[in-house]
């Protein structure tokens, strides 16, 4: 989804500041150093309150001063609204959402004013959990997640709750649940203008249960359970001296510690006893009807999917973008809440499950995105895959809080978030709503690609040309020490497209947080980015070429955070930078990787990464899977350092 994270920009308050001031009260000021008459400037000041849904109020103080710097009284200050149908205000400056739109708050004091803007988004998605447990006597909180018109998104503080059956839970108007005193399924509904989804209730003795309760183990694999127990006081704790047993053990049998090994294909449920209590668990050994044979990879924040044949194939954290699989893992997630604990699950894979849908995809790229082979661009929602862009055909795309593409006709367009104009349409907003359908790059260039991050938007035209817009804080876009603020912007800017200050022609590039590197057709790097404080001002804002790096014949990111590359004998090299070099081409770096084989069509996200051998042309991926990242059928907290084989291949 179109929305700034992670981490950044969350808020949907849309408040600007502008001040007024009158020369004439000058003026009447001289005429008596000593005394002020009337107001000389005004500012507002947010006392308490936030205004992102309708019903929401925000308090306002209007702070005006003489010309000869003397405070006037609050209260002499006059309050209107442009449009009070979006949101009103009181005589004393309490502002109320009453409709969504964008209204201009203005306060005025004899002849000074000053306005405040405020925006009040549209909800576009609005859903809840799928299932969440609550133990007899427990408190657990229920979240309504919401998606803005302006593209963050965030939890709905407004949401209506009802039970179906109140002798399991009680729901109160914050979503606070609390278990009742028997065990049992209910349904709780929540709704908010016009919205409905449902979650399913569990309610259970906090005795112990199975985690995970649910699992899908290829054959041959092995899959860790363990009895626990928790309460909204003290969190998840593990719990020993059960006893296993298996309803198949030809299908998934367990040992003692609770160690699942999957035999063959079938489903098994597994039994925990212990105290005189019993718990199950459900395991799914797959059946593939052929073994895969990935032809492209591309791994995100959490997850990773793969192409066989077209047909798109998941694993890691499927909550971000596959709420629907039919069958998979639960991953449970225990959170610090006030006053204790909550606890909930997400789907999630070890290995590879299909998208349920017939589409066929040709490539896949960052930000959950795919084409087909017509050019329509999909982006994959919890529910599945969704259009982008209705009636637009593309060759490349690249996604995050912004989406950028590149049309057949190598036309660009970017879409979603312009703060400091990531979108590269001669406009910036440093709150939206944003756009939610294509708008054409500004000039007239052509296109071969368009690379996005959070603080930058840079492309490659079809001559190899490097242009850059948005944020240029510390002159991080490549394009010289510009420093300009411009209109809409909350630092220095660009808002088109403007050359990278290079002659080196490119072929391929990658972007992270604040670095931008780019490839020749002959393997040379050149990096830009963040300007160093110990280089010389004249390199501020240049581009170096890298004379350290290998010849590099591709390039990915690390969801931000890093900038790699494979080279010609199937290396992998990372992009490092010393912040103390005082020669610009000192900067950068790129530093091997231990992998113990050559590699290809390298992937590289937040918590894995993935790559297809040269040798037998098999997906291998590494780093970290907890979420089931590396798709081999284990989930572990370790970083696994060695490239594991994807399963069922």
């Amino acid at each position: 989804m179109l929305a700034r994270t992670k981490f950044k920009r969350v808020g949907v308050l849309r408040a600007g500041l502008t001040i007024l001031a009158s020369c004439l009260l000058a003026a009447v000021s001289c005429q008596d150093s000593t005394r002020s008459v009337g107001a000389h400037s005004v500012t507002i000041v947010r006392e308490s309150g936030f205004i992102r849904e309708i019903g929401d109020v925000m308090q306002l103080r209007a702070e005006a001063l003489g010309a000869d710097g003397s405070a006037i009284a609050s209260s002499a200050a006059k309050w209107t609204s442009s449009d009070s149908s979006v949101v009103a205000v009181s005589p004393d400056g309490l502002l109320t959402a009453r409709g969504y739109g964008a209204a201009i708050v203005t306060a005025q004091v004899d002849d000074a004013k000053a306005t405040y803007d405020v925006t009040v988004p549209k909800i576009t998605s609005f859903f809840t959990p799928d299932k969440v447990e609550v133990g007899i006597g427990d408190t657990t909180m229920l979240r309504a997640t919401v998606t803005y018109s302006d593209g963050p998104a965030g939890w709905s503080h407004g949401a209506t709750w009802t039970v179906r059956d109140t002798s399991l839970v009680s729901v109160d108007t914050s979503g606070r649940m609390v278990g009742k005193g028997r065990v049992g399924n209910t349904i709780v509904i929540a709704s908010f203008d016009g919205f409905v989804d449902t979650t399913l209730v569990v309610v259970w003795n906090p005795g112990f249960y199975i985690w995970p309760d649910t699992s899908l183990v290829p054959a041959g694999a092995t899959r860790g359970l363990r009895v626990q127990q928790f309460a909204a006081n003290f969190g998840v704790h593990t719990l020993s001296g059960a006893s296993w047993s298996s309803s198949d053990p030809a299908i998934a049998s367990v040992d003692a510690p609770g160690l699942v090994t999957a035999r063959q294909a079938g489903h098994a449920t597994i039994v925990a006893t212990r105290d005189g209590q019993r718990a199950v668990a459900e395991v799914y050994v797959p059946s593939y009807d052929h073994r895969f044979s990935f032809s492209s990879v591309n791994v995100e924040i959490s997850s990773t999917c793969a192409l066989d044949n077209g047909a798109e194939y998941c694993w890691g954290d499927l909550g971000q973008m596959l709420d629907a699989a039919p069958q998979a893992d639960r991953c449970e997630f225990v959170s610090p809440q006030l006053g204790g604990f909550s606890r909930t699950w997400r789907r999630c894979a070890g290995s590879p499950v299909a998208v349920p849908t017939t589409l066929r995809f040709t490539s896949l790229s960052k930000g959950h995105l795919a084409l087909t082979a017509d050019g329509t661009l999909y982006l994959f929602t919890p529910g599945g895959p969704k259009a982008a862009a209705p009636g637009y055909q593309f060759r490349q795309a690249s996604g995050g809080w912004q989406i950028c593409a590149v049309a057949l006709d190598d036309t660009g367009y970017c879409w979603g978030s312009n703060w400091d104009g990531l979108l590269g349409i001669g406009t910036a907003q440093p709150l939206g709503p944003y756009p939610t359908t294509p708008q054409r790059v500004s000039g007239d260039l052509r296109w071969s690609m368009i690379e996005i991050s959070s603080q930058s938007t840079c492309g490659l035209s079809v001559l190899g040309k490097a242009y850059c817009w948005g944020p240029n804080r510390s002159f991080r876009l490549g394009v010289g020490p510009d420093s300009t603020t411009r209109d809409g912007c909350t630092g220095a800017c660009v808002l088109v497209p403007t050359a990278v200050l290079t002659d080196a022609v490119f072929s391929t590039m990658a972007s992270r947080m604040f670095d931008t590197c780019a490839l020749t057709a002959e393997g040379s790097a050149y990096c830009w980015g963040v300007s160093s404080a110990a280089l010389p001002p004249s390199a501020a804002g240049v581009p170096v070429l890298v004379r350290t790096a290998p010849v590099l014949r591709s390039l990915t990111t690390t969801s931000e955070s890093d900038i790699c590359g494979a080279s010609d004998d199937g290396g992998v090299y990372c992009l490092r930078r010393d912040p103390t070099a005082t020669d610009p081409s000192a900067l950068y770096s790129f530093v091997r990787q231990p992998l113990p084989f050559a590699v290809q069509g390298l992937s590289m996200g937040g918590v894995s990464s993935c790559a297809f051998a040269v040798s037998d042309g098999r997906l291998y991926c590494w780093g970290t899977g907890s979420l089931g990242g590396l798709g081999d059928g284990r989930f572990m907290d370790a970083l696994i350092e060695s490239p594991t084989l994807v399963a069922n291949q």
